[in-house]
């Protein structure tokens, strides 16, 4: 195997594990605090236009990273939905983003499609970012995933660099300040509870 291969190997590796974490903490605890579902549904789109662009490329790895990917977050999206209902305005606002950039990536060039992944994914995570930033209790999310997300775009830059891909490299650059972010949060609201728990 290249080393293109090993790490592409690796990249995928790395997308399957963080997104389950997520999916088992909402299955084991129902709770969805701090979960933001627009940026779950954002982040959706993002990776159905990863597999595009995957396919276009001839990059396996991609594809099947997003493939599974885009079912784990459907999952993450629907189990949120359940317990907090999302008003009709979101999924309107989330059917017309994905038919419009379905379409869009449909008619445009390789390059065009893999410039609106970028844009699509890594702002996928500044609505969840905020929202940590701002909730007190985060306890809805897996500190894990986003630990995980982190290492795995970490893992995917160098992927992209082993294959002279600027499109796999560039989403790095917001993701990884915002994964951390939010890990560092949830991170405090879990000192937080225990705090009051010791102190009862």
């Amino acid at each position: 195997m290249t080393a293109a291969q090993i790490l592409g190997a690796a990249a995928f590796v790395s997308s399957l594990l963080f997104v389950w974490p997520q999916v088992v903490a909402l299955f084991r605890t129902g709770d969805v605090d701090g979960v933001s579902v627009p940026a779950t549904l954002w982040a959706s789109v993002a990776y159905v236009l990863w597999m595009i662009y995957g396919v276009r490329e001839g990059l396996p790895f991609v594809v099947l990273a997003n493939l599974q990917s885009t079912v784990g977050f459907g999952v993450v999206v629907l189990l949120a939905a359940r317990r907090r209902p999302v008003p009709r305005p979101v999924w309107a606002a989330a059917a017309t983003g994905v038919v419009l950039l379905g379409a869009s990536a449909v008619a445009a060039p390789t390059a065009a499609v893999g410039a609106l992944a970028i844009v699509a994914g890594a702002s996928g995570f500044v609505p969840q970012a905020i929202v940590a930033l701002r909730e007190q209790d985060l306890s809805g999310l897996s500190i894990t995933t986003y630990l995980l997300i982190a290492l795995s775009t970490s893992v995917w830059a160098a992927y992209g660099i082993a294959e002279a891909d600027p499109f796999l490299v560039a989403p790095t650059v917001l993701i990884l300040p915002c994964t951390l972010t939010i890990a560092v949060r949830i991170h405090l609201t879990a000192l937080r509870q225990a705090a009051l728990l010791s102190a009862e």
